[in-house]
C-alpha cells in the first residue's frame, strides 16, 4: 500500500499495513486513537513498517503506543529532505535481532515526549545513520535491550553512520541493557549532544556491569553539555505536627470543696463563709 487515503487509515490512525510516504502523499499528520500494533506480515519493502522517503510528516500520539514488529524497523526515514516529527508517542516491543526499532538515514527526527521502551534489537532503539539528524526533547529510553553480534552498539541510542547527528535536551535512560554503552557515536563525523537534564540509571552491560553512559569509536564524538541542576528536585512530602489533645484541669465540685473545708476547719470556718451542709 503507498500513500494512504484518508479512508485506508488503520482504526489506530495508522495505515493497517506496510506504506510508503512520500511528498505526494495525501496524508502527512496522523492522529493516533488508540495503540498500533504491528504485526510481522506487515512488514514488506525493506524490512520496514512505515517508510518515510520524502517530504515532512507527523505522528502525534495523544498517549498511545507503535507496537514493532519481531522482524523489521518500526520507522524508517530515508533519504535528504525527508523530515517526521514525533510527538507524545511511545516506541515499544520491537524486537528485530537484526535491526533497530526506528532509523534514520540521511532524513531528520523531530522528537518531543517520546518514550523507547522494551525493544530489543541489534542496534539499540534509536539510530542515526549516513547523515542522519535526530533532536530530542524530552525522551525516555526504557528497558530497552541490544541483541545479537553486532559490536559497539549502544542499547538505547546510537549515531552510527558518517556524519550523523544527534541531540538530546532533557532524557532519561533507565534500565537499558545488553552493550558496553548506552549511548554511542561510533563513526567519523558522527557526534551525539546532550543538554538539560541528562539522567542515567541502572543501565547494565553484557556482564551484568553497569554500562557507560556513552561511548565514542573511530573518530565519533559525544559533547556532555548536561546539567544536573536543572532536573527538578524531588517534592518533599509535608508532615503536619500532630494536634496536640488539649488537657485540662478538672475543676473541684463545690460539694467535694465544702467537705475538705469542713474536715479541716470545723464547722464555724464553713458557717462564716455561708457554706451550706448538703
Amino acid at each position: 500500500m503507498t500513500n494512504p487515503t484518508a479512508a485506508q487509515i488503520g482504526s489506530c490512525g495508522l495505515p493497517t499495513s506496510w506504506a510508503q510516504f512520500n511528498s505526494n502523499a495525501p496524508v502527512k499528520t496522523f492522529n493516533l486513537t488508540a495503540d498500533c500494533t504491528v504485526s510481522d506480515s506487515n512488514v514488506q519493502q525493506h524490512s520496514q513498517f512505515l517508510d518515510f522517503t520524502s517530504g515532512e510528516f507527523t505522528i502525534n500520539g495523544n498517549g498511545h503506543s507503535i507496537i514493532g514488529p519481531s522482524n523489521g524497523y518500526t520507522l524508517f526515514v530515508d533519504n535528504a529532505n525527508t523530515v517526521l516529527n514525533l510527538n507524545n508517542v511511545t516506541i515499544r516491543e520491537n524486537t528485530w535481532a537484526d535491526g533497530i526499532a526506528v532509523s534514520v538515514q540521511r532524513g531528520r527526527l523531530n522528537a518531543s515526549s517520546v518514550i523507547f521502551r522494551d525493544n530489543s534489537s541489534g542496534y539499540g532503539a534509536l539510530v542515526a545513520v549516513i547523515s542522519g539528524e535526530i533532536v530530542l526533547d524530552d525522551a525516555q529510553f526504557l528497558n530497552n535491550s541490544k541483541v545479537g553480534s553486532a559490536v559497539n552498539r549502544g542499547s538505547a541510542l546510537g549515531a552510527n553512520g558518517a556524519n550523523s547527528q544527534v541531540v538530546v535536551t532533557n532524557g532519561i535512560f533507565r534500565g537499558n541493557t545488553g552493550a558496553a554503552d548506552v549511548i554511542v557515536a561510533l563513526a567519523a563525523g558522527s557526534s551525539v549532544r546532550l543538554e538539560g537534564c541528562i539522567v542515567f540509571e541502572n543501565n547494565v552491560d553484557a556482564g551484568g556491569a553497569a554500562a557507560n553512559s556513552y561511548g565514542t569509536y573511530n573518530g565519533g564524538a559525544v559533547t556532555d553539555n548536561s546539567d544536573p541542576g536543572s532536573c527538578p528536585k524531588p517534592k518533599k512530602k509535608k508532615t503536619k505536627d500532630p494536634t496536640p489533645t488539649p488537657t485540662s484541669t478538672p475543676r473541684p465540685h463545690i460539694a467535694a470543696t465544702h467537705v475538705a473545708l469542713q474536715a479541716a476547719t470545723g464547722a464555724t470556718f464553713g458557717a462564716t463563709f455561708g457554706l451550706d451542709s448538703g
